[in-house]
């Protein structure tokens, strides 16, 4: 089994998100190249919010370093996106999914709550 480890100094200051917005078809690729945890969700619920604020119609969410796993903060900052979205007439999806996450999100009840896109080709 192999297991993530981070250690972090409680003093030591987060560095910003590092990502990328490109634009593919009719979605805004948010490419978030950094682990999303508790220990950077602020920064991470901020982007989400500012990128899903009605200055773009579709999102497609890709978390590079949330490889196998996410825990429940992350989850909520993905639903509360997903609603924005939505309300706003706009999609909301998630690209390049581990099947590790798929299965987290089948457990909670949410696999037909978001679109999940395999590639960039699905998203054509």
């Amino acid at each position: 089994m192999n297991e993530i480890i981070i250690e972090l100094d409680p003093l030591e200051e987060v560095p910003p998100m590092q990502y990328n917005l490109v634009e593919h078809a009719d979605f805004n690729i948010l490419e978030v190249e950094d682990y999303v945890s508790v220990y950077n969700i602020d920064d991470f619920k901020r982007l989400l919010f500012d990128v899903t604020g009605g200055k773009h119609k579709n999102v497609a969410l890709e978390l590079q370093m949330n490889g196998t796993h996410m825990d429940s903060s992350v989850i909520s900052a993905l639903i509360s996106a997903q609603k924005k979205m939505k309300a706003l007439g706009g999609q909301f999806v998630l690209l390049n999914i581990a099947e590790e996450l798929k299965n987290i999100f089948i457990l909670a009840g949410l696999r037909d709550f978001f679109t999940i896109y395999n590639s960039r080709k699905e998203l054509l």
